[in-house]
């Protein structure tokens, strides 16, 4: 199971960011909007990409920014 979150600041360009990590199902059936980006940070590993990082999509590890 994914976990993906996804965030844009309008009123800057090339802000958008989205996040994926596997999740249990446990941890799918308590995360909440606010606890999603730091569930993802705490796995082993993600995929992240969009416009704020200039790809499409790449394996990451740990800390991942989502704020202006």
């Amino acid at each position: 199971m994914w976990l993906h979150y996804f965030v844009t600041h309008e009123g800057f360009s090339r802000s958008g960011r989205w996040l994926r990590a596997i999740v249990s199902e446990g941890e799918a059936a308590h995360v909440k909007p606010e606890t999603a980006v730091e569930l993802i940070r705490a796995h082993p590993w993600h995929i992240c990409g969009g416009s704020y990082f200039g790809h499409a999509g790449k394996r990451g590890e740990g800390w991942v920014s989502v704020d202006l």
